[in-house]
């Protein structure tokens, strides 16, 4: 019981950090151009629904007899890791696109 109490714990912090993590992108966002500001509510919802799924899933975890959470683990696991890229992803096009917006400013000085 104690090794599940410990997992369920410790991937419910990481879901509690990405969950910050996407409150932090929103708020940092200037996006003005339609089509960025689309993409990015797009991906900004498909990012919240992974973290929803995850978030289920250990709920589910909580519930379960001491040998079938343990069966669960894997896909857990593998729900973790695809939030994990995709906030990274993500991330990273945000940084591209202020760049872009950065380097757009500086042409027009």
């Amino acid at each position: 019981m104690k090794k599940r109490d410990e997992y369920v714990l410790k991937m419910q912090e990481s879901l509690d950090s990405l969950n910050a993590m996407l409150k932090e992108f929103e708020s940092s966002a200037e996006m003005k151009a339609t089509e960025a500001q689309h993409k990015f509510l797009q991906e900004k919802h498909h990012l919240t629904k992974q973290a929803h799924l995850i978030g289920e899933r250990l709920n589910e975890m909580k519930r379960a007899t001491e040998t079938s959470w343990e069966h669960m683990i894997e896909s857990t696991e593998i729900m973790h890791h695809a939030l994990i890229s995709s906030l990274h992803y993500f991330k990273g096009q945000l940084k591209a696109h202020q760049a872009e917006k950065d380097s757009d400013r500086e042409k027009e000085i």
